[in-house]
């Protein structure tokens, strides 16, 4: 039996495609993605802006990351926070963030965010 491939089947994250510290947390999703469950792409791909824009999200700074899953887009700490729960071993504890209100883990997301590069 062949399963038709849809986007909403798998969690799919979004990353900066050219940001060294994206691509190592990329990697380091892959090695506790037991399952496979994870589809990746770049933001910068002419695919996640398509998707992006079906969801009405526009983020041409590059500094979110971005996991969409059954019809729901997950930003910044959220997005961690939901990749955690679905990761093997130790990651999952990050999924404890939750506990953290939303604007304080979203203001050391963008404080981090912004100095990547450095």
């Amino acid at each position: 039996m062949v399963i038709p491939f849809t986007l909403d089947a798998n969690p799919i994250v979004l990353i900066d495609g050219e940001c060294n510290f994206c691509n190592r947390t990329l990697m380091f999703i892959l090695k506790y993605d037991r399952d496979e469950m994870f589809y990746f792409g770049s933001q910068q791909s002419k695919v996640a802006q398509n998707l992006l824009s079906k969801y009405n999200y526009k983020d041409e700074s590059l500094t979110t990351i971005y996991l969409i899953h059954n019809g729901k887009v997950f930003t910044k700490s959220s997005a961690i926070i939901e990749i955690a729960k679905r990761l093997s071993g130790f990651p999952r504890y990050l999924s404890l963030l939750r506990f953290i209100p939303k604007p304080i883990r979203d203001w050391f997301y963008d404080l981090f965010s912004k100095y990547r590069f450095f």
